[in-house]
């Protein structure tokens, strides 16, 4: 998930999205642990809190696409989409329901406990507390059209 390029098949990367541009850059496209830790002590130097925001169940396209990768691969333990739901939907973005956690999934709890752990660690290298942070909750299905929630 953390690689963007022009792939209609996403196999070797996601889809590009908001100015990232058409092409697989040789550079890292995400942060790294000791970028993200070099990133806390700057900000707490400077009395600035750094709140993180895991954003789900929707704009999570990155994460599921990436777990479902791991899942073809024969590691299901983080899948965050059920591969026998045939709900058909289409989020604010557009997408399909690729880009929704489904929150049902064992799996997917187990995905969000991982990530806190692993923010959680990232925070204490950087001698800080974990002690706020945010989960977005918002646009998984696009309202405006269809039948809105009534289709449910």
């Amino acid at each position: 998930g953390s690689r963007r390029c022009f792939d209609l098949s996403e196999e070797t990367c996601i889809l590009t999205q908001l100015g990232s541009g058409p092409d697989a850059s040789d550079e890292p496209q995400f942060y790294s642990v000791a970028d993200f830790v070099e990133i806390l002590k700057y900000a707490a130097a400077r009395n600035v809190k750094v709140a993180p925001e895991f954003n789900m169940p929707g704009h999570a396209r990155a994460a599921v696409v990436s777990m479902e990768a791991r899942a073809k691969n024969g590691d299901d333990s983080y899948r965050l989409m059920d591969p026998d739901d045939e709900t058909e939907l289409l989020t604010v973005q557009f997408y399909d329901r690729s880009s929704i956690i489904n929150p049902c999934l064992d799996s997917s709890v187990r995905f969000v406990v991982k990530l806190v752990d692993e923010v959680v660690k990232m925070y204490a290298e950087a001698q800080l507390g974990l002690d706020v942070w945010q989960f977005g909750g918002d646009e998984a299905k696009n309202i405006l059209l269809g039948a809105g929630y009534s289709a449910y």
